[in-house]
């Protein structure tokens, strides 16, 4: 004897084919061993679930994607030994505080201009030119004001 259907539930929307509810009862010949014994529609939940996962899904592929791009491993390396310069004279005393807080927004510049250039997550080669360019005279600045006659006390 073959399984019952019990109910045929209504579609829900244009196209979409009725689901017959199959009762427990004996396995119908017809059907595969491995073959589930009721066919069941995904409730909103589970569809709710699935479009929440998703989401988080694409939006974290998506930070992890403008991290990426964020600035090449050279110069971010740069900018922190430049920054550790800065640290360095001001803790021994080579750098005063005015000429430390002049590096410091000269520093601030540069990251701006990085994440001006990356915003549309693509770094021209002009755009890295300059930035470098801009790395270079910070750095004459920072070995400058390091070996001046001045001296914090």
């Amino acid at each position: 004897m073959s399984g019952q259907v019990g109910q045929t539930q209504a579609p829900d929307g244009p196209g979409a084919q009725p689901v017959h509810l199959v009762t427990d009862g004996p396995r119908s010949p017809h059907l595969p061993p491995h073959a589930p014994r009721v066919a069941t529609v995904p409730s909103e939940r589970t569809i709710m679930k699935k479009a929440g996962t998703i989401l988080i899904a694409s939006v974290l592929a998506t930070l992890i994607a403008s991290a990426a791009f964020a600035g090449t491993p050279r110069e971010e390396r740069r900018e922190a030994r430049q920054h550790a310069r800065i640290v360095q004279g001001r803790r021994n005393g080579q750098l005063t505080r005015p000429e430390a807080m002049r590096l410091r927004a000269g520093q601030r510049r540069i990251h701006r201009a990085e994440r001006r250039a990356d915003r549309d997550g693509f770094v021209a080669r002009a755009e890295r030119r300059r930035i470098e360019r801009m790395q270079d005279r910070q750095r004459a600045r920072i070995y400058r004001l390091k070996h001046n006659a001045r001296h914090s006390v």
